[in-house]
């Protein structure tokens, strides 16, 4: 393994097969930001034995330190002649993006991008606002650089999450679009919840689009996900059909899924919606123990009692 360092970054590589492609990778929006630590898929590729490089910067800046183009150009000269795949999620997708051109990249796999956090640009999304009003952006390419010519640009049916990617397709075409419903900013984790991320890697890897093999996986397994199961409970219990989230609970969910806290409380939210209050107390009572959700599960017991006629 190599090790590149500045101040701001952390830039590793691990190269050990041959002219075997490169998956390059940014990592994401972390909350204990920080030099130190695992890089995004850096275990994950290396028991695949595969090129990789990956970058950690010590904030999250959105890759916009003035060293970054350097250091990617001193990247792309370990990689030499290697075909290059870059791969991020969020703050690492709007990086991996930006970045192709840069770094002559071959494919690109983007989880969940943002165009941009500036808040300067017409698109700006306040989601990060503590982080973007640190940040002077120095580098921000997605709409000027060169069209990226091969790759998977992967979000979810959120409105703000497809204003971001409507725009990136809108300069770059040749991306192939793939919408993950009830996803949040989370599309990686629903995908890789229904064992269907390492194939879209893998083909990322391979050079291929593996369409329409991974929609057809997804609608197959999303059940399987927590991620999915939970935003769609909720959904449909904030639009007044909690008999039909009732009916997917019990009839087509595995049990495991039911030990995940926010599945739990959306069962007791469908529940009591639908007037079963001794039912839904049921549901919460085990998680007053909870260290972590035990305060909230009471709190929801405490107003549900409030609300129920003598």
């Amino acid at each position: 393994m190599s090790e590149i360092r500045s101040g701001n970054y952390v830039l590793r590589a691990r190269l050990d097969q041959g002219q075997g492609p490169v998956l390059f990778c940014f990592h994401f929006w972390d909350p204990r930001p920080g030099l130190e630590g695992e890089i995004f898929a850096e275990s994950y590729a290396q028991a695949r034995g595969w090129n990789w490089i990956g970058i950690r910067p010590l904030r999250n800046d959105w890759y916009q330190g003035e060293e970054v183009p350097d250091l990617l150009s001193r990247a792309r000269d370990l990689a030499g002649g290697r075909r290059l795949v870059c791969y991020g999620p969020s703050m690492g997708a709007f990086a991996a993006l930006n970045f192709a051109g840069l770094l002559r990249a071959d494919y690109v796999l983007a989880l969940a991008p943002q165009l941009t956090v500036n808040p300067a640009h017409r698109l700006y999304d306040d989601r990060w606002a503590a982080d973007s009003a640190q940040i002077t952006f120095r580098h921000e390419w997605i709409e000027r650089g060169p069209a990226i010519e091969k790759g998977v640009l992967i979000f979810s049916s959120h409105q703000r999450e497809v204003c971001h990617a409507r725009e990136i397709l809108r300069h770059h075409p040749a991306l192939t679009a793939m919408v993950v419903p009830f996803a949040g900013h989370q599309p990686g984790w629903v995908l890789s919840e229904a064992d269907v991320l390492g194939d879209l890697v893998r083909a990322a890897m391979e050079g291929r689009i593996p369409m329409p093999e991974a929609r057809h996986n997804l609608r197959r397994n999303r059940l399987r996900s927590k991620t999915y199961v939970q935003e769609l409970l909720f959904w449909l219990q904030r639009r007044g059909a909690a008999a039909g989230a009732l009916d997917l609970i019990r009839g087509r969910l595995a049990a495991h899924l039911f030990q995940h806290w926010p599945i739990a409380l959306a069962h007791h939210l469908c529940l009591r919606d639908l007037g079963r209050c001794d039912e839904a107390a049921e549901v919460l009572t085990p998680w007053l123990t909870s260290e972590e959700h035990g305060g909230v599960a009471g709190w929801h017991l405490q107003q549900m009692r409030k609300d129920t006629p003598e």
